[in-house]
């Protein structure tokens, strides 16, 4: 009897311990896992978003290359020299020669036809004259101006001009051809008025005259008819 009680108080003794042991292990919780910061240095780099450019293209223009327009030949330089107008016959202008620059010059004066210029120059002034040689007449040609339409890249290559004796260019405006002139400008008024003035006088007197000799001729009629 002693026996059976020991076993049993053995029993519940080790049934009370396995049943503590496991409420005590049931009851225990996990801690919980530590949090490690993340290192910048190991973050991946994630590309900031570009905005697309909005600056305007400029249009690109097709290159073009421009041709210039072919040169007339030009008459060869014949002759420069420094001198005055002293006669004019036409276009024939006579320069009283002061210095040859370039060329040959035999006489103190000399002929030089300038064809539409001759009347930019007076007699009171000094000029530099480069000339060409006219094969057939013989006789110095040069110019103030240059040949209209002249493209101006063809200016330089022109050497045949008249200019002042300082080099400056002579004045070819409107009234340029004036100077010296001006008392020549009432004449020029008057002549055609007086001409028109005179035509219209002319006509008054033949309308006058006709009227009087048909008066004339009819009274003669008129009486000869009365005598009859």
């Amino acid at each position: 009897m002693h026996l059976f009680g020991r076993r049993i108080l053995v029993a519940s003794t080790l049934l009370i311990g396995v049943l503590g042991f496991s409420s005590v292990t049931y009851g225990q919780t996990d801690p919980p896992p530590e949090t490690v910061a993340p290192d910048p240095a190991s973050a991946p780099v994630v590309p900031a978003p570009t905005e697309p450019s909005t600056a305007p293209t400029e249009p690109t223009t097709p290159k073009t290359t421009t041709t210039l327009a072919p040169c007339e030949k030009t008459a060869d330089l014949a002759v420069v020299f420094v001198g005055r107008p002293v006669v004019r016959a036409g276009t024939i202008v006579t320069f009283r020669v002061d210095s040859v620059v370039t060329g040959e010059i035999a006489s103190p004066t000399t002929n030089v036809n300038f064809p539409l210029d001759d009347r930019f120059l007076f007699d009171s002034q000094s000029y530099r004259v480069a000339a060409s040689l006219d094969a057939e007449s013989k006789t110095f040609v040069s110019k103030v101006r240059p040949q209209r339409n002249t493209p101006p890249h063809c200016l330089a290559k022109d050497k045949v001009f008249t200019v002042h004796e300082d080099g400056s260019e002579i004045d070819t405006g409107i009234f340029a051809g004036m100077s010296g002139n001006w008392k020549r400008v009432p004449l020029t008024l008057i002549e055609p008025l007086g001409g028109a003035m005179g035509a219209l006088l002319a006509l008054v007197i033949l309308k006058h005259s006709l009227g009087w000799i048909g008066r004339w001729l009819y009274r003669l009629g008129k009486s000869n008819s009365a005598d009859a």
